[in-house]
């Protein structure tokens, strides 16, 4: 028996022709010339199909006889042939169904001679024994009408199919028709330069669309700018007013400030050693990873691991980047400080730490998120390994049954063919 898988996709037309290829293949069970249907089964979207097992199909059978110098005999032809035309036969006559790929890959054959067809996901029922479905098909197999649908606004028959079985045996009788080949090649080139030009043309508009809203934003910008300049002028002037009157008593709360500075810096340090703790903490939980990732071997928790090292340099770099700022807005408070510019720089020492507090909220909850994201990912693989090893315990049960129901058969014939074997026996005795 064989199981076709077909993945869960959101693509209805990948759906339509699932849902076609099942229903033919349950109304074509009575049919000898096609594969025959076991059943079906979804597990979480995902379709198997179980259909009867063939050996070879045609393309391959004939890439075989070519590869040892051969050709496929006229008889052999024929009776493909015989078997094509009566599956065909039975999806007109009896279903009303047009196939639209018949093509050498679709010819299924075994060892017995058997002949079936198979792959029923882009057939398409017949009205008034007429399909107008265009897109649909192999195009180097299509039959005039549908290659070029201006000259037949009708629709097409059954007998489009009858054209596909035509080219299919005269390739594997012949040589491969080059010109048919070429000419669908040529179009298909012909498309695929069509779609790039359209695609260049999209990508220039975009570029053209990008470069006018960043020069809009560039000029936003400047003026926004020379605002700000205006302002931090008028504010300049109006601090040096205020240094001349509070010069007198920023002499006076000297000390206070230097007290205070030696603080802020006491804070910064306390700050540097829990920053050297948590990336030494840091190291250490990567080096712990490391060594699972060793005895695991496991592909993903690389990948993790590797996302999470560049994100930890990123946050180092952007604490180095912090660190240079607080820096310089030091020395620059310093420089301020002696013009009198303490209110300013208090909410600015306000804001700054807000920044970082806000700052420190959002890893955390980044954080958080990554290991809950890590969790629902180890779960969800624990899941899907134990599904696939219930599904492997089942096919495996499931073949021991067969074979034993094989085995059993080949049993009962035997012991019937011995029967029969002893009963010629006593009768050829018994004439004597």
């Amino acid at each position: 028996m064989a199981v076709k898988l077909i993945r869960a996709t959101v693509n209805s037309q990948e759906q339509k022709r699932l849902l076609m290829d099942l229903d033919i293949n349950m109304r074509t069970v009575d049919c000898p010339f096609t594969v025959t249907f076991y059943g079906a089964m979804f597990r979480e979207g995902d379709a198997w199909i179980c259909m009867e097992l063939m050996d070879t199909s045609l393309d391959k059978f004939y890439k075989q006889v070519k590869a040892r110098g051969q050709s496929i005999p006229e008889d052999v032809l024929g009776k493909i042939c015989v078997s094509i035309v009566k599956a065909l036969e039975h999806l007109h006559t009896r279903l009303q169904v047009i196939h639209r790929d018949v093509k050498p890959s679709n010819v299924l054959i075994n060892a017995e001679g058997q002949v079936k067809m198979c792959d029923f996901g882009i057939s398409g029922y017949l009205v008034d024994s007429v399909a107008k479905t265009l897109d649909a098909g192999c195009k180097p197999y299509m039959a005039p009408e549908r290659i070029n649908p201006e000259t037949n606004q009708k629709g097409y028959n059954v007998k489009s199919d009858i054209w596909s079985l035509g080219i299919t045996l005269r390739e594997r009788g012949r040589e491969r028709n080059r010109e048919r080949e070429r000419r669908g090649k040529e179009r298909e080139k012909e498309e695929k330069e069509k779609e790039g030009v359209e695609k260049r043309e999209k990508k220039e508009r975009e570029k053209r669309e990008g470069e006018r809203e960043r020069r809009g934003k560039r000029e936003r910008g400047e003026r926004k700018r020379r605002g700000r300049e205006r302002e931090r002028g008028e504010g300049i002037e109006r601090e040096g007013k205020r240094e001349r009157r509070e010069r007198g008593e920023r002499e006076r709360k000297r000390e206070g400030k230097r007290e205070e500075r030696e603080k802020r810096e006491r804070e910064e340090r306390e700050r540097g050693e829990g920053r050297e703790r948590e990336r030494e903490e840091r190291e250490r939980e990567r080096e712990r990873e490391r060594r699972r990732e060793r005895r695991s071997g496991k592909r993903e928790r690389k990948k993790e691991r590797e996302e999470r090292e560049r994100r930890e340099r990123e946050r180092e770099r952007e604490e180095r980047e912090r660190g240079r700022e607080r820096e310089r807005e030091r020395g620059e408070r310093e420089r301020k400080r002696k013009k009198g510019w303490k209110k300013r720089e208090k909410r600015r020492e306000r804001e700054r730490e807000e920044r970082e507090r806000r700052e420190r909220e959002r890893e955390e909850r980044e954080r958080g998120k990554r290991e809950r994201e890590k969790e629902e990912r180890e779960r969800e693989r624990e899941r899907r390994v134990e599904k696939e090893r219930e599904e492997g315990k089942r096919g495996e049960r499931r073949e021991r049954e067969r074979e034993e129901r094989e085995r059993g058969k080949r049993e009962r014939e035997r012991e019937r063919g011995e029967r029969e074997r002893k009963l010629d026996l006593d009768l050829d005795l018994a004439q004597t």
